[in-house]
Order: structure tokens, then sequence, then C-alpha cells
């Protein structure tokens, strides 16, 4: 429970609870951004862009922050740093045929 809680610390800038789960274990995509469909006593049950259905244990929960589909050039825009965001945003955008990035500005 201490690491859902820390991990609800980290967004306490925003105006609404978080809306999205990273799915670490997620079957063909490994750290999927989950989004929160139904919650009960100790689990999240998180449905994937597909309609796939998950269960995430509260105390396993890492939240993702809710920019994780705007995907950026820079990397060092995300709003969080992590290697779920880190892998979505290099899929997103190979998605979308961009598939260059950066890490800062260059030189």
């Amino acid at each position: 429970m201490e690491k859902a809680a820390n991990a609800l610390a980290l967004f306490s800038g925003q105006d609404t609870k978080p809306s999205h789960i990273w799915l670490t274990n997620h079957p063909t995509l490994a750290w999927f951004p989950g989004e929160i469909k139904a919650e009960e006593d100790d689990v999240y049950i998180v449905d994937d862009e597909e309609g796939d259905s998950f269960q995430v244990k509260k105390s396993e929960a890492i939240f993702a922050h809710s920019t994780v589909d705007e995907g950026v050039q820079n990397l060092l825009n995300l709003a969080e740093f992590n290697e779920g965001a880190l892998l979505h945003n290099i899929r997103s955008r190979f998605r979308q045929n961009l598939i260059y990035t950066s890490i800062g500005n260059p030189i």
C-alpha cells in the first residue's frame, strides 16, 4: 500500500486521481499504460487499448502520468521519466512514423 501512496503523491499536482496504470507485464507490449476502469478492494481493473482487461494489485500499481499518450520528440520533456514512459513514447512515435527522438537540445 505504501508504494501506491507514494505513486499518488507524484500526481498531487493534478486535479483528479490518475486514470492510467502501467501494465508492467502486458503479454505483448511490456510497460503499456492501461486505463483504470474500476476499483475493487485490493485491485484495479485496467483495460489496454484493445479493450483487454487486467487486474493490478493496488500494492503493485505504478500510476502513469495523464500526459502519457501525448508523445514527445525530446525525451527530457516527458512528464515522468521511467522505463514505461520511455518505451511507450518511442512505441507511440514509431506508430506515427515519427521515428526520431532526442535527449536534450542539439549542441
